[in-house]
């Protein structure tokens, strides 16, 4: 699966966030970590619409 086809995925879950792009209500998000322990987690958006599939950080 490709980070495009991420706003698609019916197992994701989802927010009501504005697409910085588009301007699209809904986004699929999830988080993520850095290998180093002393790393914060991130929160990566993925924009739901299926033109767009903008990516950002929260």
């Amino acid at each position: 699966m490709v980070l495009h086809d991420l706003g698609t995925d019916p197992t994701l879950p989802r927010a009501n966030i504005n697409c910085p792009r588009c301007g699209h209500p809904e986004a699929v998000f999830f988080q993520s970590s850095s290998r180093r322990a002393e790393a914060k987690m991130t929160l990566f958006y993925v924009c739901a619409n299926k033109g767009c599939g903008h990516r950002w950080t929260g």
